[in-house]
This record gives C-alpha cells, structure tokens and sequence, in this order.
C-alpha cells in the first residue's frame, strides 16, 4: 500500500512537471503570448482579477516612477521588501511557519513609516498597496496551512511589485517571475532577488516552473 501510495505521488509530480514545461515552452514559442505576459505586468485587468479584487491603484500612477523619492521611503522599500523574500523563500521551502513568523515582520515597518511626509500622489499609491501588505500579511500569519498561506502570496507580490516599480528598487536588483499554473491554471506572478526560478507557489512539487517576466 505504502509503494502505491508512493508511485502514485510521484506519478503526480512527474505530470505537474511535464505539464508546466510545456506551457512554458508554448509560450516561449508564441510571440503573441510573450507580448500578452509583458502587458500583463503593466496595465492588464485580467491579471490585477487573478491576484487580487482589491487594493488596485490607476496603472499610470502605478508604473510609472517617480522622479524623486526620499530617503525615508527608499528605506521602507528596502525593509518591506527583504521581509517579503523572507515570506516567499519560505512558501519556495514550504516551511509554514517560517512564513508566518517572516510576516509578521510587516506590521513594524507599515506601523511605523510615516506615510504623511510623502507628496500627494506618492502618499495616495503608499497608503493602497500598504493596505494591502497588511492585509495579506495577516492572512499569511493566520493560515493553517502552507496552501492558505500561498492564495495571499498574489495579492503581496503586486503590492511589492507595485511600490518597487514605482519607488525604485533600491541597492538589490529584483526579478519579476511568472508561472503559468499557478492559482489554478491562472497564473501567478512573484519577485526574486535570485534570477534562477524557485517557485513559492508549488515548492518542491514543481519548483522551477516558471520564468522571469521583467527585471526590475
């Protein structure tokens, strides 16, 4: 029963893995779903529905980056940031509680980052994506399990994606990655500071499906 029990799992794994590489390779064949990945990561609403139904600003405010940013905030971007690679190398390693304990690191910066010193706009695209750390990070925290965990990791990704696309990226350069199965054959989109796919949304049942969709 056990060596069933065991073919069939690796029987599984094999065809998630099969599967993703041919999508993959699909894609990297079709110059017009390699254009439809770029745009999504720029002003698409399919994949904004994918990811989240909330906390969305206008997408020229959004991608486009300011000209000047103080140093307060290149800092926050920096320390938002190293927590949420935190977070996804621990759904890549599928260690639930390294993620939770990784998330419950944003709370002191948001809490703390003075928001208000900010120009109108910068202030305004901030204080939405800040909403939606936090939100995702509590549900992080709150999950019983790696796969609860891994349906907010959507909604956290844009977000830092988002602020880092926007506010720059400070010292560390940032890869954009895409895997095609993710969120149920949606796709789903994270940031690495490694430009080598480790994908947080399988871990190890199908760790490098995917690609890298922009450096940032």
């Amino acid at each position: 029963m056990k060596r069933t029990f065991l073919t069939l799992t690796a029987a599984c794994s094999m065809f998630y893995a099969t599967a993703c590489n041919e999508r993959e390779s699909k894609e990297e064949k079709d110059p017009e779903v390699e254009e439809l990945i770029q745009e999504d990561s720029l002003d698409q609403n399919t994949e904004r529905e994918q990811l989240s139904n909330d906390h969305f600003v206008d997408t020229e405010a959004a991608f486009n980056s300011f000209n000047q940013v103080t140093a307060g905030a290149k800092a926050q971007m920096k320390e938002l940031t190293s927590h949420y690679l935190e977070i996804k190398n621990a759904l890549v390693a599928s260690n639930a509680a390294a993620a939770k304990e990784a998330a419950s690191k944003l709370s002191a910066p948001l809490d703390s980052f003075n928001a208000t010193s900010l120009p109108a706009k910068q202030q305004n695209l901030y204080m939405e994506q800040a909403g939606a750390i936090r939100e995702a990070a509590n549900g992080i925290t709150k999950a019983q399990d790696i796969e609860t965990q891994r349906k907010h990791l959507g909604t956290l990704s844009q977000a830092l994606y988002v602020l880092n696309k926007s506010f720059g990226t400070g010292e560390n350069q940032l890869y954009h990655q895409y895997c095609p199965m993710a969120n149920n054959n949606k796709g789903g989109y994270w940031l690495s500071a490694e430009k080598e796919v480790r994908n947080p949304y399988f871990g190890d049942k199908m760790l490098k499906c995917g690609k890298v969709a922009e450096t940032l």
